[in-house]
């Protein structure tokens, strides 16, 4: 297997790991709307393969066939007037095919995508996991809770 950058032909292997995925979050989300449209996934991918693209895509290859992907964007704070200066790479989404997962797929994939966020000069990590994600425990891999978000409707 490898974990590589993603190449623009990429995508029409990623996209239906991506909307398999946002359809999970929609059936356990209330916040999400009920069809995400192709204008998301559009906008994302145009700003990841734009030039100084502040998105990273990677995908994990096997067999010449994508069996996963992650997505982070970093995020730069400068000047504030409460926190230091920070670079911050935001693990937005990670998705493995199903018939690849519970394999270390993506603990391999989020190692990369880290290694790839250090060399772009990020100094924070960061992960989002929603709570009804059992597949992905990010304690495995050293992150540590940084704040619990409570709702009520």
């Amino acid at each position: 297997m490898e974990i590589r950058l993603a190449k623009f032909e990429d995508l029409k292997h990623i996209l239906p790991l991506f909307k398999e995925l946002d359809v999970k979050h929609i059936e356990n989300n209330r916040d999400m709307k009920p069809v995400i449209k192709n204008e998301r996934y559009k906008f994302l991918f145009m700003n990841v393969f734009k030039e100084n693209s502040d998105f990273v895509l990677v995908v994990a290859e096997f067999e010449n066939i994508i069996i996963g992907f992650a997505l982070a964007k970093i995020i730069r704070i400068k000047n504030s007037l409460v926190y230091k200066d920070l670079s911050i790479g935001e693990i937005l989404y990670v998705a493995v095919d199903q018939n690849h997962k519970r394999k270390g797929v993506g603990k391999k994939i989020i190692l990369e995508i880290e290694k790839m966020l250090i060399n772009k000069d990020v100094n924070k990590l960061e992960i989002r996991v929603y709570d009804f994600n059992e597949e992905m425990i990010p304690e495995k891999i050293d992150y540590k809770p940084k704040l619990t978000v409570y709702e009520k409707y």
